[in-house]
């Protein structure tokens, strides 16, 4: 009967509670249950590092921030000895300090019950009481019936604390990590820009005295310098895709591909076919970064002799599906995978850093999509990626 009154009651507790207030709340239910005034939670911080009070219930716990050293140790023997402590008159034991008056305690009788969970003690639920031997073997069984479900809330407080606590660090090492890659960009491209800028003022004053074979060199020499940068750019972008989020915003699907397209400056102006007045809410910045990279690799591997770019769009059920076409040499169905990884590219080139297809697939993967690549590997290869978030209007 009292056992099925404490399930009834236990189920009643609000589902929204936050794990702070499932412990309170779980431990003032106890110390009711149990017929207790005080009563307190602990939590054993490993098997050496000691004792953590994790809450205390009662009318008068205010003041109280700490037990006594004899209370303390009625904790310990009851998690080391996994069995009920009682003690019906603390006044007349060696349980106070000997510097402490009776005045001083919180209680006179105490109840001590080890909380355990998949058969290992994990901390101690202690009662107390202004009255002496107020503990009979009926408020035992009941704290003992009711630690295994306070196991459970103390277990979940316990991690969500750790998780915050996790989170906290990951956080502030983000930010470390954030601020070291942008001063070893810095320390990296200053030179590099020295560099570019002493090849471009040799090619112009030698421009009427060298040969075109040490011109050419000079040209290469700046190509590759900016080749470097972007690389650098490219690693940095991959890194912080996913630790860094913007305000969703209304976009136009239209609007921002003219505006990458404008962004790029394409010597021939490729074919759009967006869905008419498609609009999308989501984060605009990673979906103006899959629509650059995909847009300006497809401009890059186009057939040279006529380029053929197509950009757009299709509803297939419930998704948005996004392609970018061109009408290059393909991609072979055996490497179709591996130019999503970093630093591989379609075929032996110069062109691309190898990041930009690796970040496509990490933005779309972070949004819930999925990107892919479909090709015969003789002729033409169309890029598609789906954006869920996406709606049209």
């Amino acid at each position: 009967m009292v056992m099925s009154r404490m399930e009834g009651r236990i189920s009643a507790l609000p589902a929204e509670l936050s794990a702070d207030r499932l412990l309170q709340s779980s431990l003032d239910l106890a110390t009711k249950l149990a017929g207790a005034e005080v009563g307190a939670c602990f939590h054993q911080v490993g098997r050496h590092a000691g004792l953590q009070m994790v809450g205390l219930s009662g009318v008068d716990h205010a003041p109280i921030t700490s037990f006594p050293r004899g209370i303390m140790q009625l904790v310990e023997d009851a998690i080391s000895g996994r069995a009920s402590v009682c003690v019906a008159d603390i006044s007349a034991t060696q349980v106070a300090d000997p510097d402490a008056h009776s005045s001083d305690l919180p209680f006179l009788s105490c109840l001590v019950v080890p909380i355990a969970s998949g058969g290992e003690v994990v901390g101690a639920l202690l009662f107390g009481h202004q009255q002496k031997d107020a503990f009979n073997d009926e408020h035992s069984n009941i704290a003992r019936e009711f630690a295994p479900h306070l196991a459970v809330t103390l277990q979940h407080a316990v991690l969500v604390t750790q998780s915050h606590e996790t989170i906290r660090q990951l956080g502030a090492s983000n930010r470390e990590l954030d601020e070291f890659a942008y001063v070893v960009s810095h320390d990296l491209k200053a030179p590099l820009r020295g560099i570019g800028r002493i090849a471009e003022w040799l090619q112009e004053d030698l421009a009427s005295e060298s040969s075109p074979a040490i011109l050419e060199q000079l040209g290469l020499m700046q190509e590759r310098v900016q080749r470097l940068e972007s690389l650098i750019d490219g690693v940095l972008s991959y890194s912080r895709v996913g630790r860094l989020r913007d305000p969703l915003q209304d976009v136009g699907v239209r609007s921002l591909v003219d505006e990458v397209l404008d962004l790029l400056a394409p010597p021939t102006r490729p074919q759009i076919e967006v869905c008419p007045r498609l609009r999308i809410v989501t984060e605009r910045t990673p979906f103006e970064q899959v629509l650059l990279n995909l847009i300006s690799n497809a401009i890059r591997h186009a057939a040279p002799e006529q380029p053929q770019v197509v950009i757009g769009s299709e509803q297939r059920g419930d998704e948005m599906e996004y392609y970018v076409y061109n009408n290059g040499p393909g991609i072979s169905v055996r490497a179709q995978e591996g130019i999503w990884q970093l630093f591989q590219t379609e075929r032996d080139s110069e062109s691309g850093t190898g990041i930009g297809l690796a970040v496509v697939r990490k933005l779309t993967q972070r949004q819930g999509g999925r990107a892919w690549v479909d090709s015969d590997g003789s002729r033409g290869a169309t890029f598609r990626f789906t954006w869920p978030c996406a709606r049209a209007s």
